[in-house]
This record gives structure tokens, C-alpha cells and sequence, in this order.
């Protein structure tokens, strides 16, 4: 479809020029017309871009109920008595639910073509437009046929996408499927994290987004679980979906044994081995010599998972004889023993090294246990 409609249009940000449009009749038959609800036939959900919420929903109609509805909906006529919705399908879907009988309406022309009518629905959008939203329009303009350019030159500075390295990332998230779309306008994701999402299948997408859902997870929280599946599948050659059903880690979701936190929690310690397995190994051997130690005081031995950090002894003074009590924890022959064999692997690393992913190994001078104490 070849554009033409815009050398008298130039979005600029101003809403004022909608109530210029209207006076105008450029795009109107009326002004403003109380139409039964009865000839209200069908709906056109192609100029929907809209999100989804169910708690706007709630207020929206809370508010309806109390005041009427205070902002028009938009239809277009057909077979010469009837009416399709344009705009505002939440408002008509709620005057039903309410029982009205009649509905405010701003009628269209009949003669309009989707690219006016496009331009109608968007000078009359009330509030400022979220993410996914400028993606759905983004995505009505391309099936419109209008080109980049033109989206930048024309509604850039409605849209806040006047840069065409900005309208190319809007471009490629206009291929994702309607869940993905809601689920980062739910969860609010920045569009760098909804970027993340990029190169996997459709499947691949939809679990994903089960698992945030499943698990009420943060845009953060989704995409450092998704780096990590997209690291495993670039190493063991294999796509993000057999990942996933390798590491079960929706079957995790689902436990019903398991806290959200722990579900979480477990899930991370399966990927962080998977994507990291000797730096896990040394982890899991380290927590394994810790169980060992017999400490009769509070005396307590940390470290960095990462093995960048120091290994720190802490302990609290509270008592001049608590002195004498940490020292024999210390020299107990036994805890010298395994602290000794802490060092070691914390520094030296274990004597199995393959399938260190870049992991190297510590050298002992590299660090010194670092003995804090508090109190």
C-alpha cells in the first residue's frame, strides 16, 4: 500500500490538533453523537494497540459506572445504519457490562482510508504510550505499508522514535508474539532487557514467558535466566528449547514442595552448574568442607563463589574468655586440617580441571585468607 495521505499531517506531539482535526471534519462526519449501542455490530481490532490490564480495567469501569463515559468511542459506518468499532473497545465492552443503552461515538467517514484512520485513532490515544504499545504501532504501520522514513519524519516525535536506529529495535520487537508482547508490558521490561528475547522460536518464547509467569519474575531476573540458557545452548551447540527441557527447570517451577524463592534459587544453581561447571564444583566442594568444620564459637569462614575475592574468617568478641575460645577452634587439629584443604582448592582449584569454560585457577600468592573481625 502506497502512502499519501500525510503532506497535511504532521505529528508534532500536540494533542490540541485533534480537536483542531475534529472541527476541521477532516476525518469526522460529527462532532460527537449518542448512538445505540444495539447498531454497535461489529469490531475492527486492527487499529488496537492497547495494552492489557486488568486492574485499569477495574478502575475504568469503576469510574464509567459513577461518571458515564467521558471520552468518545470511535466507529466508522457500514450498510448504511450500523457501526464498527474503531476505538475503544474497552469503553463499549464495559456500557454492555453496565447495561447502557446508548454509547458517546465519534463517527468516521466512510471514505477513509487505514492510514487516516490510523492517524485519527493516534491524535486521540489520551495517555502517554508505553513500550509495547509504540510496538504495536510500529507494527500496524508496517502492515500499512509505510516506510521507516516516513515513521520517523512523520510521528517520531509522537512515538519518541526519532532515530532510526531507535525505530529499528521497535522493528524487530514487532515480531514477537502477542504473549511475549504482554508479558513485558506487565512486568515492565526495559527495551533493552524485551531486546533479549530477540532470535528464539516462537516455542521457545512461550516458555520463557511460562516460567516468568509461573514464577512472577522480574524483567532482570527472566533475561540474566535467559542469558544464561543462550550461553548453554551456544556451548553444547543446541537451542534454547532442549536446554529447557534437559535442565527441567520448568518442571522446578512447578513444585509445589518448593517457596517461590527456593523454586528460583534452585533454578539458578542448575543453570550456574550447567553454564559453569567446574567453577560450581569447586563452590559445591568448598560448601562441603564447611559442613565439616566443628567451630564451637560463632567463628565463620567466607568466600567469593566467583573465586576473585578473598576467603574471610570473622568472628564477635563479646567476652574477654571468647578470646581463648575462638583461638581453640583455630588450633583444634581437625579444623586446621580442613582449613588448610579450604585454602587449597579456594586457590589452587581441584585436581580436575577440564570444563573450566575460561575459569582458570587461583595461585596461592594471588590472595591471602583474610582473618576480619568484628565487634
Amino acid at each position: 500500500m502506497t502512502l499519501t495521505i500525510f503532506s497535511f499531517i504532521s505529528f508534532t506531539g500536540q494533542k490540541s490538533k485533534f480537536s483542531d482535526i475534529i472541527k476541521s471534519k477532516m476525518y469526522f462526519k460529527t462532532k460527537l453523537k449518542k448512538i445505540p449501542l444495539s447498531l454497535v455490530k461489529q469490531e475492527n481490532t486492527f487499529f488496537r494497540f492497547t495494552d492489557e490490564n486488568p486492574c485499569y480495567f477495574n478502575f475504568l469501569k469503576s469510574s464509567i459506572a459513577k461518571l458515564g463515559i467521558l471520552n468518545p468511542i470511535m466507529v466508522q459506518p457500514f450498510e448504511k445504519k450500523y457501526y464498527r468499532v474503531i476505538s475503544g473497545f474497552r469503553r463499549l465492552q464495559i456500557a454492555k457490562e453496565l447495561g447502557f443503552t446508548f454509547i458517546p461515538a465519534r463517527i468516521l467517514r466512510e471514505n477513509l482510508s487505514p492510514s487516516e484512520i490510523l492517524t485519527a485513532v493516534l491524535l486521540s490515544h489520551p495517555h502517554p504510550l508505553s513500550l509495547t504499545e509504540k510496538v504495536r504501532i510500529v507494527r500496524i504501520m508496517k502492515d500499512l505499508g509505510i516506510s521507516p522514513s516516513q515513521i520517523c519524519t512523520r510521528f517520531g516525535s509522537f512515538l519518541e522514535i526519532q532515530s532510526p536506529h531507535l525505530l529499528e529495535k521497535y522493528i524487530r520487537l514487532s515480531n514477537y508474539t502477542p504473549s511475549v508482547l504482554s508479558y513485558i508490558s506487565t512486568h515492565g521490561l526495559s527495551l533493552n532487557q524485551a531486546l533479549a528475547f530477540e532470535n528464539l522460536s516462537s516455542e521457545e518464547q512461550n516458555l520463557l514467558i511460562s516460567l516468568g509467569t509461573c514464577l512472577s519474575l522480574k524483567g532482570y531476573d527472566l533475561c540474566n535466566i535467559l542469558t544464561d540458557l543462550k550461553e548453554i545452548a551456544t556451548k553444547e551447540e543446541k537451542n534454547v528449547a532442549a536446554i529447557l527441557k534437559e535442565t527441567e527447570i520448568l518442571n522446578v517451577s512447578k513444585d509445589v514442595k518448593l517457596t517461590r524463592s527456593q523454586k528460583i534459587d534452585k533454578i539458578k544453581k542448575i543453570l550456574k552448574m550447567k553454564r559453569y561447571p567446574y567453577l560450581s564444583r569447586v563452590n559445591q566442594k568448598l560448601g562441603e568442607l564447611k559442613k565439616r568444620l566443628r567451630f564451637k564459637t560463632d567463628l565463620k569462614i567466607n568466600w567469593d563463589p566467583n573465586l576473585e575475592g578473598e576467603v574471610k574468617l570473622s568472628f564477635n568478641i563479646r567476652h574477654p574468655d571468647d578470646v581463648g575460645k575462638v583461638v581453640e577452634d583455630l588450633l583444634d587439629k581437625v579444623n586446621l586440617d580442613l582449613i588448610s584443604q579450604f585454602l587449597r582448592v579456594y586457590y589452587e582449584g581441584l585436581p580436575d580441571k577440564k570444563d573450566m569454560g575460561g575459569q582458570g585457577s587461583k595461585n596461592p600468592s594471588s590472595g591471602k585468607a583474610n582473618n576480619s573481625q568484628s565487634g
